[in-house]
């Protein structure tokens, strides 16, 4: 899911999304990472750490203010924390369509899944 960053730019990406403790450990909730391609074609990557919780992300689409965008995804999670597929059960973990998402002008309102990795494609369209 993460090979869409490859051969794409680095974009600047900040979210708070506030903290997930576990075992007496905190980390940020969330995860994200975001990237260019020569196309113009952006994708964010987020991963919701928290295994409880679904966690709400905003993302502000800085740059692309009145521009018409397209946004896609794909999410992958399971239903138990060690989820994972094996030979006998090859589909337990699969990536699926992402639809939990609203979009009001600049601002890309984004409910993450616990225990989920995302990608959304962000196409600007002419």
């Amino acid at each position: 899911m993460f090979k869409v960053h490859q051969d794409a730019a680095l974009l600047d990406l900040t979210i708070d999304s506030g903290a997930y403790s576990f075992d007496g450990l905190e980390i940020p909730e969330v995860s994200a990472s975001a990237s260019v391609t020569d196309a113009g074609i952006i994708h964010v990557s987020l991963c919701n750490l928290n295994h409880a919780a679904s966690a709400t992300v905003p993302l502000e689409l800085r740059g692309l203010s009145g521009q018409k965008v397209e946004v896609t995804g794909t999410t992958l999670t399971g239903n138990k924390i060690d989820a994972h597929n094996t030979f006998s059960q090859p589909d337990a973990v699969v990536p699926q369509a992402f639809t939990a998402f609203t979009l009001e002008g600049d601002l890309l309102n984004v409910e993450l899944a616990p225990m989920s990795v995302t990608v959304l494609e962000i196409t600007p369209k002419a």
